[in-house]
């Protein structure tokens, strides 16, 4: 879900871009940015933040499997994890 929202949002803010978009030539945060794509860069901005969201179930999950071989290396990953999430 996380993958279909960030990549989906990312192409549909692509397809709103003001002229042609060369992948070659230009970087996809330009689909992000209100300077270069002023109409539509709402929409892959919300597609990242809703991937993001729906990643930090995954910190949980982590730290639940690595608790089993180390409990206070599980708390220290699964933070780690969370804040580089974040």
């Amino acid at each position: 879900m996380g993958f279909t929202s960030f990549i989906g949002s990312l192409a549909i803010g692509i397809c709103m871009y003001p002229g042609q978009f060369d992948w070659r030539k230009r970087v996809m945060s330009r689909a992000i940015s209100p300077h270069h794509n002023p109409d539509a860069y709402w929409i892959p901005a919300l597609g990242v933040t809703a991937s993001v969201l729906l990643m930090l179930p995954f910190a949980g999950y982590v730290e639940r499997r690595v608790r089993e071989i180390t409990p206070r290396g599980a708390r220290l990953t699964g933070r780690a994890f969370a804040i580089g999430i974040l």
